[in-house]
């Protein structure tokens, strides 16, 4: 699993430099593919995936790098 999310992260990574995607639509989009491989698991492994899966909106996760970033 961890190693389907890495898959699919860098994928996505791959997918915003080469389209030129911006930020919120990479991170949209990476949250989206975590929930989705998610939700293709069976019902308990599901909702402690989805547990961990980032639900934090864009613009929080923004501001906090913003503030982190020197």
């Amino acid at each position: 699993m961890k190693t389907r999310m890495i898959q699919i992260s860098a994928a996505a990574v791959l997918v915003a430099l080469l389209g030129g995607c911006t930020s919120r639509q990479w991170y949209e989009s990476a949250s989206a593919n975590a929930r989705s491989d998610c939700n293709r698991m069976q019902p308990g492994a599901r909702e402690d995936c989805l547990s961990k899966v980032n639900t934090t909106p864009y613009d929080t996760y923004d501001k906090e790098r913003s503030r982190s970033t020197p």
